[in-house]
């Protein structure tokens, strides 16, 4: 069933022939379909027809447990994973979430002949050659577990972070490898807490990242971790921040989506009008 928000009388049944003929039509170029709507084992059995793997829900699914299987099924793919890998990290990702409930919800259908433990829908990532990233991440020393969270959570989305944690080795110039970080940096992250205005090598890193922007139209994310507004430096009370304090696993998460769909170039966007309904 198909349901947009905007009106309820909208609704609209789509048959599994209808989709079956739809993927016919397209052809060979889809490899993989998921269905992430309740009962849609119907309609998955019909594709499944046309195309090598499809993904479809048996009854009903919660929304969150919906959003949660998706994201790890898609994060899996774009690392390079195989079908059968990505399904499987998806279910898991439902188990780790306490989602039991609904961890035999979604069923993989491949069509004869297709093996999707060698199926890979994209390359897997180029190796990281330590002179480019993504983002840069500044924060204060005492912020150090809170930033090494945030940026295990960027690099699990596929995103390359300069954290001096990871990209400086014993024995280094400090200045001359963070300087490196900004130059081959395409945006910066500034994480800030009560401790920040304390450490005046955070202030320098924010000062030079803001130059960046100034410069070069990068973005510059301000990203909140404790303490409250006032700690904010005035220039970037003009960027639109992301609050991760006292953010529950839930919050937590959506904040880092929302960054990460910045560094990637997308804008959130409205709600999708089109949702499952029993």
């Amino acid at each position: 069933m198909l349901h947009d928000d905007s009106d309820a009388s909208l609704s609209k049944p789509v048959s599994g022939r209808a989709l079956g003929n739809l993927f016919a039509t397209v052809g060979s170029s889809v490899r993989l379909v998921f269905l992430n709507a309740c009962h849609s084992e119907q309609q998955a059995a019909a594709i499944i027809e046309h195309v090598d793997f499809v993904i479809g829900v048996s009854g009903s699914i919660t929304d969150e447990a919906a959003r949660v299987f998706a994201a790890a099924l898609y994060r899996a793919l774009a690392l390079g994973r195989s079908v059968s890998n990505a399904f499987t990290l998806g279910v898991n990702a439902l188990m780790l979430e306490g989602l039991d409930a609904d961890i035999d919800r979604p069923a993989l259908h491949t069509r004869p002949g297709a093996d999707p433990s060698s199926a890979f829908l994209v390359d897997a990532p180029a190796p990281d050659d330590g002179a480019a990233w993504d983002v840069y991440l500044t924060y204060a020393k005492p912020d150090r577990a809170s930033a090494t969270r945030l940026a295990k959570e960027l690099h699990y989305r596929n995103l390359r972070v300069f954290f001096d944690e990871w990209e400086i080795r014993r024995g280094e110039a400090k200045s001359r490898r963070r300087e490196e970080g900004f130059v081959g940096s395409m945006h910066g992250l500034v994480a800030l807490s009560a401790h920040t205005k304390d450490q005046p090598w955070a202030l320098k890193e924010y000062e030079i990242l803001l130059d960046k922007v100034v410069d070069e139209g990068k973005l510059l994310i301000p990203v909140l971790l404790g303490g409250d507004d006032t700690l904010v430096p005035p220039f970037l009370h003009t960027f639109y921040s992301v609050d991760l304090r006292e953010a529950s696993a839930h919050t937590y998460r959506e904040g880092v989506d929302a960054i990460t769909s910045a560094l990637k170039g997308r804008r959130p966007g409205p709600p999708p009008r089109i949702r499952c309904v029993d």
